[in-house]
């Protein structure tokens, strides 16, 4: 099943028409979405939400304007705006399921109350993170596709 719904994305995301900057974003398919959403709650074991976010593919500079300009990100969920999943349109679309998969956690996190919308401690987003990579990672592995490595977070805590 992963691997299909990977197949779907990829063709979405290479079919997608250019977009001029000022275009608003492309909203994905919504079976596609409710499908990458029931991966992420299989793998995380959190419960299937009532509601869960429209995935919005937008242009690199918005994309860089919304996520607040996160060095190296190609997707982003934040408890600010949790009616969009963020995903930057200059991805490698090869990738685009596992990017999906990973934001959806943080997403169901939020929706566990595990993720709030301010005051996280450096050791609580370090976790949350973590706990991302790991099954959007499972996620690779289950899906035949592609395995790409699992980052460890690599962030430093002020003592």
């Amino acid at each position: 099943m992963a691997r299909i719904l990977a197949a779907l994305l990829i063709a979405f995301l290479l079919s997608a028409p250019a977009r001029p900057e000022q275009m608003q974003a492309t909203v994905l398919n919504p079976q596609i979405t409710e499908q990458l959403l029931r991966e992420a709650v299989r793998l995380s074991r959190y419960p299937m939400p009532d509601t869960w976010p429209e995935i919005a593919v937008i242009s690199e500079e918005n994309f860089n304007k919304a996520s607040g300009g996160i060095e190296g990100a190609i997707g982003f969920f934040s408890p600010k705006q949790p009616e969009y999943l963020f995903l930057n349109a200059s991805m490698d679309s090869g990738i685009g399921a596992t990017v999906i998969v990973h934001e959806f956690v943080h997403y169901l996190q939020f929706k566990a109350g595990l993720l709030p919308v301010e005051g996280v401690s450096c050791e609580t987003r370090r976790w949350i993170e973590q706990e991302a990579h790991v099954i959007s990672y499972r996620f690779d592995v289950e899906s035949g596709g592609v395995v790409h490595p699992m980052v460890l977070v690599q962030m430093e805590c002020k003592k």
